[in-house]
């Protein structure tokens, strides 16, 4: 005798698994009937790492036809070998901060250059998170227009991201990590840890000609102290809901 199980007590058993990727990969495995609810929580959050990596972008490209819809969040890990502050307690954050530098003057940002990160981003039209960490994100004006890139692809889909995590990323300047924050019209959170510019002088009032309505500020003060002074000092082109965190 088969005993037949509805799909909604199925659905609502996988949904319990949705933070155990290896049991939804088996999910997904036994019946065509899982596939569908059990890919939902197996492709929802994706991190992208570097080419040398089982998650390169390269290794996701194929994916995207049947994933590309799901993906709701992206974390891309611009550093191979890179570590967070708090996997490594005894790394002062100037010794991160230098080895960071480094990385970008040798040329060893290969987020710039990979061609499958434009195409993967582009191709998520449900995206609304991104986190990203250890890279130089560069003002799309001095990006070659004519060239795919990872700056342009990221100012065409700002409008549909709602949560920013930025983290050891290192912009041109200041007023130009203003200008991209901008871009992302429909932000409601936003979390800076380690902010890397050039110094610069502050930025007058009503600079930024598009305001944003932030709810949730998420800050790291000695790693992002500079970025929210020129954020206030901008205030009259956001409209500021605070609940952050400081």
């Amino acid at each position: 005798m088969t005993m037949h199980v509805p799909p909604e007590l199925t659905d609502l058993i996988i949904d319990h698994l949705a933070h155990d990727p290896p049991t939804l990969a088996s999910c997904s495995l036994v019946s065509k009937a899982f596939l569908p609810r059990s890919h939902t929580h197996l492709f929802s959050k994706v991190t992208i790492g570097h080419p040398s990596r089982p998650n390169s972008g390269k290794q996701f490209l194929p994916l995207l036809p049947c994933a590309g819809p799901l993906v709701r969040s992206v974390r891309i890990e611009a550093e191979c070998g890179f570590h967070d502050k708090d996997d490594d307690d005894e790394r002062v954050m100037n010794d991160l901060i230098d080895e960071l530098l480094w990385k970008t003057a040798h040329d060893k940002q290969w987020v710039a250059h990979d061609p499958a990160l434009p195409a993967i981003l582009a191709s998520l039209p449900n995206l609304t998170s991104l986190d990203i960490r250890a890279l130089r994100w560069r003002n799309p004006s001095r990006v070659c227009q004519f060239v795919p890139s990872f700056e342009h692809t990221l100012a065409a889909i700002a409008p549909q991201i709602t949560s920013l995590r930025l983290d050891y990323v290192q912009f041109d300047s200041l007023p130009g990590l203003l200008g991209i924050l901008a871009t992302f019209r429909g932000l409601r959170k936003l979390a800076l840890g380690v902010i890397m510019a050039p110094p610069c002088p502050v930025v007058l009032p009503g600079k930024m000609m598009v305001p944003l309505e932030i709810e949730e500020l998420e800050v790291k003060m000695e790693g992002s102290a500079r970025v929210i002074e020129l954020l206030m000092a901008s205030a009259t082109g956001y409209r500021w809901s605070w609940s952050g965190h400081w």
